[in-house]
């Protein structure tokens, strides 16, 4: 048992100094889980009853359909009544290791930041203590976890093997597990998507001695309001440049326009507006243009479809846009076309209508000389 509570506290002090939170969409994640466990191969089944064993582990999900980590796991099968009375004096099995993971998620979207949640595959593999002997151990699983609101809960099930020790014959220890694992969910993406939730544009009403700096009355005073002579439009795009979104007003070179202005939904055909707008380009370009390296047209949709759909429908989109930049005048060979699909959301986990709206967008950025 000495070697068996030196590798609990080699489990726990190498768990508990990595830190729990990560940036971004690289994050940490925590769980546990308990389970029953039987011996699944004689003599354990001969002598061993049913017993428990309990699981912590550490992973570091690195995309969404991958984490990689450690799990520590300790327990044992209890003292078997009718082994005891044949003289089987073995007591209760112990059991713990400490090993490398390696989980998937095979169902995982690239757009959602929640990355403890959904169906999983696992592989663990590392050096365990069985009856004080050290020895190999090997435990794949499987398991649903759902998300309870920042905590996931799900069923898991476990197969365990310890490789040949000197007691009971040399034969492998072999274990299988039924239980429920519990996930400290870090959702990246959820505190942003609150804030990006949109609220409507300041009352138009100019301050008392600044109507001189906003002959629009759209509260976006002296030159920060690129468009002076026409109110900004607060609708979420481009909401502090000062121009209606009719107007291709850029800020910091990137322009942002909501898909519904060129186009109807699932398709890739322009709409008036739409070439309304990419004339107000095209005429910007004329007056700008002398600086421009390119322009670069991105077609953005959202999390609803598959992947290879919404990346081929984007880049569609993307691809009408340059066709009718370039019959407006901006060179062609300087349009360059990209279609992200759903793979770089505005709106990370976005679940309403709004959110996924604000996903489904076109964006121009220019570079410059």
């Amino acid at each position: 048992m000495r070697d068996l509570r030196l590798l609990i506290a080699v489990g726990a002090f190498l768990l508990g100094s990595v830190p729990a939170r990560a940036h971004a969409q690289e994050t940490w994640l925590l769980n546990g889980a308990g389970s029953v466990a039987a011996p699944l191969n004689d003599p354990y089944r001969d002598d061993f009853a049913a017993g428990a064993i309990g699981e912590l582990g550490l992973y570091h999900s690195l995309v969404p359909k991958l984490q990689l980590g450690a799990r520590f796991s300790a327990g044992g099968l209890g003292e078997d009544e009718e082994g005891a009375a044949r003289g089987a004096n073995h007591g209760n099995l112990g059991i713990g290791s400490l090993g490398a993971a390696l989980r998937l998620r095979p169902f995982a979207r690239a757009s959602d930041p929640r990355r403890g949640t959904g169906f999983w595959l696992e592989g663990v593999a590392g050096p365990g203590i069985v009856e004080n002997e050290l020895r190999a151990v090997f435990s794949p699983g499987l398991g649903y976890v759902f998300d309870a609101g920042g905590l996931g809960i799900g069923p898991m099930a476990r197969y365990i093997q310890a490789i040949q020790g000197e007691d009971f014959g040399g034969d492998d220890t072999r274990l299988a597990t039924l239980g429920i694992e519990l996930v400290f969910l870090d959702n990246p993406g959820r505190g942003e998507i609150e804030r990006r939730e949109f609220q409507p544009g300041p009352p138009m009403i100019p301050a008392a001695g600044r109507e001189d700096q906003d002959p629009d009355r759209d509260r976006i005073f002296g030159t920060a309001d690129q468009c002076p002579n026409e109110p900004e439009t607060y609708n979420g795009i481009n909401d502090h440049d000062g121009c209606p979104d009719s107007k291709a007003a850029f800020l910091k070179d990137r322009l942002v326009i909501d898909e519904r202005i060129f186009f109807i939904y699932d398709q890739a055909t322009l709409l008036p507006e739409g070439k309304a707008n990419l004339d107000e380009l095209a005429s910007f370009y004329t007056r700008t243009g002398y600086d421009w390296k390119a322009l670069r047209v991105q077609g953005h949709a959202d999390s609803r479809g598959s992947e290879p759909y919404n990346e081929e429908l984007s880049l569609r989109r993307a691809a009408a846009v340059k066709s009718y930049l370039a019959s407006a005048g901006i060179p062609e060979e300087m349009i360059d076309v990209e279609g992200y699909g759903e793979t770089r959301p505005a709106v990370p986990g976005a679940s309403t209508e709004p959110e996924h709206q604000q996903n489904r967008r076109v964006e121009f950025v220019i570079v410059r000389k």
